[in-house]
């Protein structure tokens, strides 16, 4: 409830790239759907999604609509007779040249060792370090700055957070992003 969350006024006029992992895609359904509700105030709108296997996907709705509505990519890293999609990790995705750099910002929500190979290939395309918004909400507990389970240095997660730019979390020493 305290905190800071995706900073969508900030980035109206911007494209936006949001890249969630497995359970990941859970706190950036919301972000998604409100970037679809006010699609004409943001430029181009990616969501790439990625899961160990098509098992495990979530909300199939939501994704017909942002396949219609929206650039949407999806890759499992196995697959069975059912999947028809890219087999591989969701920076795979990223290797996708109709996908901007520029004037572009990049939102990120998933598990930590997936943190470490997005933000590397962010930066590698030519993402500044203060375009990537990562997500710590995993970390929270109570939400309210009492349990202070999610404190990483200096910071609450639940209090400065969970939204970090990718500059502010590796000056988060503890994080376990880099």
């Amino acid at each position: 409830p305290y905190g800071r969350a995706f900073p969508f006024d900030e980035v109206k006029g911007k494209n936006v790239l949001a890249i969630a992992g497995g359970i990941g895609l859970a706190p950036l359904r919301s972000v998604v759907n409100r970037l679809l509700h006010h699609k004409n105030e943001f430029g181009e709108i990616y969501v790439l999604y990625g899961d160990r296997n098509p098992s495990l996907l979530l909300f199939k709705e939501d994704r017909e609509i942002w396949a219609r509505e929206l650039n949407l990519r999806v890759i499992c890293e196995a697959a069975d007779e059912t999947w028809k999609g890219p087999i591989g990790v969701v920076t795979k995705l990223l290797e996708d040249p109709d996908i901007p750099v520029e004037n572009t910002v990049a939102m990120v929500c998933g598990p930590p060792i997936m943190y470490k190979f997005v933000c590397r290939k962010l930066l590698e395309l030519g993402f500044k370090e203060e375009d990537i918004y990562l997500s710590f909400e995993r970390r929270m507990k109570c939400g309210v700055g009492k349990c202070r389970h999610c404190n990483i240095g200096s910071k609450f997660v639940c209090l400065h957070g969970p939204v970090f730019t990718l500059k502010e979390a590796r000056e988060l020493h503890e994080s376990g992003v880099f």
